[in-house]
């Protein structure tokens, strides 16, 4: 089993789990989301102290589904995708909460066989021209009718 710690989270296939020491902010999905929804709400919760703005680029809030071994399936958005989101804030002020909006039309049109598979949502962020490491979420359970 590979070890990888992303954003100050030690990810094992499947499960996130640690402290987020070191992170700017940490990510929460919904622990079950459902493909029938349009979007789905990726709240943000600062832990720094004190806080500073930071900005994503060009489709840089992401998300990927696996299936329940652990097999990516679906990544969204990708290069093949265009995207509208430029210059999301994040605000890294201890306790300030924020949002991210993710639309799931991608994985209603990838048509997925019906089954429960599992969801992450990452964020890439940038200090003024430093680039973070990308900060990811829970795991969430996803279905599909």
């Amino acid at each position: 089993m590979s070890l990888k710690t992303v954003c100050g989270l030690l990810l094992v296939p499947l499960l996130l789990s640690g402290t987020p020491v070191q992170a700017p902010a940490q990510l929460f999905l919904p622990g079950v989301i459902h493909a029938t929804q349009p979007r789905v709400t990726l709240r943000v919760k600062g832990l720094e102290e004190p806080g500073r703005p930071l900005m994503t680029g060009l489709c840089q809030v992401r998300y990927t589904v696996f299936d329940r071994q652990g097999r990516p399936l679906l990544g969204y958005p990708n290069r093949s995708t265009p995207c509208a989101e430029v210059g999301l804030g994040v605000n890294t002020t201890r306790g300030a909460w924020g949002t991210f909006t993710l639309d799931l039309s991608r994985v209603r049109a990838a048509k997925l066989p019906a089954g429960t598979y599992l969801m992450t949502a990452h964020v890439q962020a940038r200090d003024g021209n430093t680039r973070l490491p990308p900060c990811v979420s829970n795991t969430a359970t996803l279905r599909v009718p």
